[in-house]
């Protein structure tokens, strides 16, 4: 009866939590809390492990997102971390454009990683290359940040987060975190968030997102920071 009363007691203060979360950040936060309190009892990896083996082979596509979000038990250091930044991310750029550009990071990191599996075995004949995969949000959570750092308008707090993030990691270089550093960087020259901007807010003024935008704790695309930001350099400009 105690591990069920421990976990219900968890789910319990992550309910109680959550409830000050923006919305997409409150779902992050409700899906890596039950993943976590799971994993005491079952490896998720086992169903939702990304590999060359299992997503390309197998034809698993889904795999390139579910790995990342459901078959890893973060720290508890990088779990506040990780909601915190990813907390702050809503409300910059609004909650579907989040959730947009976190999806398309989250694809892409996890495909380049399968790729340098796949070459790695190639040269190497290592077998262990096909199983391997990112197990983490945190290469996603270094990509976001620096893809705020290397945008055109550039963030200089948003890059004293990246430091203080890649410090634990100074003596233990991964693929992963690289992977995620250059995709966040190319994102963020390319202005990439920016590509979708107009057509959400298309969608939240009188398309299918227009009830939702209007929910609590859903942050509309006009009230995120990078919206008004853009109105007043425009006014300057003016």
């Amino acid at each position: 009866m105690t591990p069920i009363i421990s976990a219900f007691r968890r789910i319990n203060t992550a309910i109680v939590s959550a409830t000050n979360f923006t919305i997409v950040t409150r779902f992050i936060f409700f899906i890596l809390t039950i993943v976590s309190i799971n994993n005491n009892y079952f490896d998720f990896a086992l169903l939702f492990g990304s590999s060359f083996t299992t997503t390309i082979k197998i034809e698993q596509m889904y795999r390139l997102i579910t790995n990342p979000t459901l078959s890893h038990v973060v720290t508890g250091a990088q779990f506040q971390v990780i909601i915190d930044c990813f907390s702050a991310m809503e409300l910059e750029f609004g909650s579907v454009l989040f959730l947009s550009l976190l999806f398309q990071m989250i694809i892409s990191i996890n495909y380049l990683h399968l790729q340098y599996s796949i070459i790695g075995h190639f040269f190497s004949q290592n077998e262990g290359y096909h199983w391997e995969g990112i197990t983490s949000l945190y290469p996603i959570l270094l990509g976001m940040t620096m893809m705020k750092c290397s945008s055109c308008d550039g963030d200089s707090f948003a890059f004293r987060q990246l430091l203080l993030m890649m410090i634990p990691h100074i003596h233990n270089v991964s693929i992963p975190n690289i992977l995620g550093l250059v995709v966040g960087y190319l994102f963020g020259r390319m202005d990439y968030w920016k590509m979708n901007a107009k057509k959400v807010q298309k969608w939240e003024e009188e398309g299918w997102l227009r009830y939702l935008a209007t929910r609590p704790h859903y942050v509309a695309i006009v009230n995120s920071n990078v919206y008004k930001m853009e109105v007043k350099q425009d006014d300057e400009i003016v």
